[in-house]
């Protein structure tokens, strides 16, 4: 018998928003026969800008969410924290800057980042994931975004391992 999963995260902003296609959620702890719930998996948006939608070097917002807690041990173990969330951002061109490789924010924070002179820009956003049940209900994720590309965090297991509880 195990604890409820989180919920996935959800997504707005993006070309396209994935509900679950982020960071993964925590796995809950197991104490004796019982296995915690896992946390939810954060939500994920991807955006290709074309060029003069991004002002070259106006300074760009960036916010990096932090995986949910795990839940608190009792007689076994905690709940495994979910992932941290992530931004990623490529472009090319105008001239060629990035040389094709991605620019990737993966430290929870908060980040400003110059609009670089691009013909195509990228930005691909990551909610982390929620944390696994153990004793107590894991952690809800933080949110990861780059200007209005916004992909939440999944939600933290249910309430004890074993149980029932909501996600």
């Amino acid at each position: 018998m195990g604890g409820a999963a989180g919920s996935p995260g959800t997504a707005s902003g993006g070309d396209t928003n994935t509900t679950g296609g982020g960071a993964s959620g925590g796995v809950g702890g197991v104490q004796g026969i019982l296995r915690g719930g896992t946390g939810g998996s954060g939500g994920q948006a991807i955006k290709t800008y074309v060029p003069e939608v991004l002002s070259s070097g106006s300074t760009i917002p960036i916010v990096v969410g932090a995986g949910g807690s795990g839940g608190a041990p009792i007689w076994g173990s905690a709940g495994s924290p979910g992932q941290n969330g992530s931004v990623t951002i490529t472009w090319t061109d105008a001239p060629l800057q990035c040389n094709g490789t991605p620019e990737v924010f993966s430290t929870p924070g908060t980040y400003a980042r110059a609009v670089p002179a691009y013909s195509s820009l990228t930005a691909e956003t990551w909610g982390a994931g929620g944390g696994g049940t153990g004793a107590s209900a894991g952690g809800t994720g933080g949110q990861s975004s780059f200007q209005n590309i916004i992909s939440y965090g999944g939600g933290g297991s249910g309430t004890g391992a074993g149980t029932n509880g909501a996600g």
